[in-house]
């Protein structure tokens, strides 16, 4: 009888952690792609704004400025994708 007992509390004691342990939700990875593509386009936007309306940019310096941008976004998207991978919370 205390080996069923013993055994049932260590089950549920393994599945308590088990929920609470450290995990990213899809909804967390979402925002935090979420917010890498608005960056991402808000920097594009910028560039474009300041070739487009005024600055006038060398063809340099707008590839240089949607570059950077464009360098970001692959690596911070790149970075949470693999997160998720890793601690996405996947039950």
């Amino acid at each position: 009888m205390r080996l069923a007992i013993f055994v049932s509390l260590a089950l549920a004691t393994a599945f308590a952690s088990f929920g609470v342990s450290a995990c990213e939700p899809w909804a967390e990875y979402n925002e935090k792609i979420a917010k890498t593509q608005g960056d991402y386009q808000a920097a594009v936007n910028t560039a474009y704004k300041s070739y487009y309306y005024g600055v006038r940019y060398n063809k340099a310096d707008w590839e240089n400025a949607v570059g950077t941008a464009l360098t970001n976004y692959m690596t911070e998207s790149r970075a949470a994708y693999n997160n998720h991978m890793v601690v996405g919370c996947w039950w």
